[in-house]
């Protein structure tokens, strides 16, 4: 074992033993990890890792997946809703649950290890048409930024007529698009839903 990392190890063991009131504080402080925004919405698909302080043999954290029901099951607590919520709402549903039942004053931290992927399909005139990525984490992605992604519209779009197909609940929904009142600042950028479907028309003159 390397000098830094002998120091890096006995560092973190003494923020667990010498903090106890910010335990799960300090220790995610020490560990890092992926950077989230504060505002992202947890959703089906999400892989977190849990840390509760205090624990014990029978209530723990440790790595869970949001389930398609929009809930993750810990060990004798059961299952707690956290799709639609913030880090820092879920957080706080924890600390709560924690509270009624189990501990006095607990200490939560959520991290977000992996988003569940979202994508988007640009079609038409663009430079580069296909399926992308949502950028991790990402709250707000708007129709510009997704042109971007796709390398721009190419020499013969037509980017006054855009049409975005969304599906949803109800069924197909088609909205129509005028990047260059966007780019004007005459209209508002749209923000993209996962599965959107961007179709970019070619100007026939």
């Amino acid at each position: 074992m390397t000098l830094t990392k002998s120091l890096t190890v006995g560092l973190m063991a003494w923020i667990i033993l010498v903090s106890p009131v910010t335990g799960v504080s300090a220790l995610a402080a020490a560990t890092g990890g992926q950077g989230v925004d504060e505002s992202y919405q947890l959703q089906p698909g999400d892989r977190l890792q849990i840390r509760i302080y205090p624990e014990d043999e029978f209530v723990k954290g440790g790595d869970v997946e949001v389930s398609s029901e929009g809930t993750i099951t810990l060990s004798l607590i059961g299952r707690i809703a956290v799709s639609g919520k913030t880090v820092s709402e879920a957080e706080g549903a924890m600390r709560e649950v924690l509270s009624n039942d189990y501990f006095v004053n607990p200490e939560v931290a959520i991290e977000v290890l992996e988003y569940k992927g979202r994508s988007f399909v640009v079609l038409g005139s663009v430079v580069g048409p296909g399926s992308y990525d949502f950028p991790p984490g990402a709250t707000r992605f708007t129709l510009l930024q997704a042109v971007s992604m796709a390398r721009g519209f190419s020499p013969v779009a037509n980017i006054k007529k855009i049409k975005i197909i969304r599906q949803g609940d109800g069924g197909e929904t088609v909205i129509q698009a005028n990047a260059d009142d966007i780019i004007k600042g005459q209209s508002s950028d749209i923000v993209l839903e996962a599965d959107d479907v961007i179709h970019v028309s070619e100007s026939w003159f």
